[in-house]
């Protein structure tokens, strides 16, 4: 799933997929999205797994592109029940994975 805000743990704070890229191109500043690790937006979905459940970053440094750049979900990213960034794939097994889900 495509998204355009996320958390960044370096930063503590949202940022969106622009504001990375132009961190990224600030010449003033020594950021690197690369060394930077990016999380759910959602507070509630961040809460209930480890800092290792990442998303990953598309066409946040290329200059020239042709697909919009935007946060996505990595294979193992997790979201809880009802986020509204889970994907559809990933529907199926949301609260079986999930540490708070689980009765």
């Amino acid at each position: 799933m495509k998204f355009d805000t996320a958390y960044s743990l370096s930063l503590d704070d949202k940022l969106s997929i622009y504001d990375v890229r132009e961190l990224n191109f600030d010449e003033t500043d020594a950021y690197d999205s690369d060394q930077d690790s990016f999380l759910c937006p959602n507070a509630e979905c961040r809460a209930a797994f480890e800092a290792g459940n990442v998303l990953s970053t598309f066409n946040a440094k290329n200059v020239n592109y042709r697909r919009t750049p935007h946060f996505k979900n990595t294979p193992g990213t997790r979201h809880i029940e009802g986020c509204r960034y889970v994907s559809r794939s990933e529907e199926r097994r949301v609260g079986k994975e999930c540490p708070r889900c689980v009765d």
